[in-house]
């Protein structure tokens, strides 16, 4: 989104000519653990360095149970489901400095303020009118929760949001490119103009 806003325009129009965003995470819908820790990031560092604590690991699997796409315990993608929970144990199993990267990004990339100071350059790329703007597609499951379904209907209502195409991803959920990566790999191809025989 950044680089959609922000590069020059080229001869041939703006270098980002579309842009296919699946489930963006600024409305994103954390465990607990990861709330506390975003309201305070220096705690936070203090905490995911004791590695007698297993918070990361912990909230990763918790994360996990929430994206795939499900009601109640029973998933959509039960097979797809239980081999990213192995993938997940594995994982930290066998690459722990791991633990490091991902409590990085948590705290520097996805903490609550930081996206929400973020916010404000995705709503610019959606009113941009622009001759050369930038076309926006939002692919969507139905049943994330991680980040809510709900929340494609708030950007199709910002200014310039006539113009964003939303796709919904049925019955999948914030791992819908896990889920059923042909699937939504054929949707964008689709919104895209290109021929399905790409994948």
């Amino acid at each position: 989104m950044q680089a959609a806003v922000s590069l020059p325009e080229q001869p041939q129009g703006r270098r980002v000519e579309r842009l296919a965003l699946i489930s963006p995470g600024f409305w994103k819908v954390a465990p607990l653990i990861v709330r506390v820790l975003d309201l305070v990031p220096s705690l936070a560092r203090v905490l995911l360095g004791i590695k007698a604590l297993p918070l990361v690991q912990n909230a990763y699997s918790e994360n996990c149970d929430n994206a795939f796409a499900h009601e109640g315990t029973r998933y959509f993608y039960p097979e797809r489901y239980a081999a990213a929970k192995a993938d997940i144990k594995r994982m930290f199993e066998l690459h722990p400095q791991v633990v490091d990267a991902i409590a990085g990004l948590t705290l520097g990339v996805l903490r609550s303020d930081v996206i929400a100071g973020v916010m404000p350059t995705f709503q610019s790329l959606i009113a941009s009118r622009d001759a050369a703007r930038t076309e926006v597609g939002l692919f969507w499951g139905s049943h994330d929760i991680v980040v809510e379904f709900a929340h494609a209907r708030e950007v199709l209502s910002w200014p310039g949001g006539a113009s964003v195409t939303l796709v919904e991803l049925t019955g999948m959920g914030h791992e819908a490119p896990q889920e059923d990566p042909a699937g939504v790999a054929a949707e964008i191809l689709k919104w895209a103009g290109l021929p399905s025989n790409r994948l």
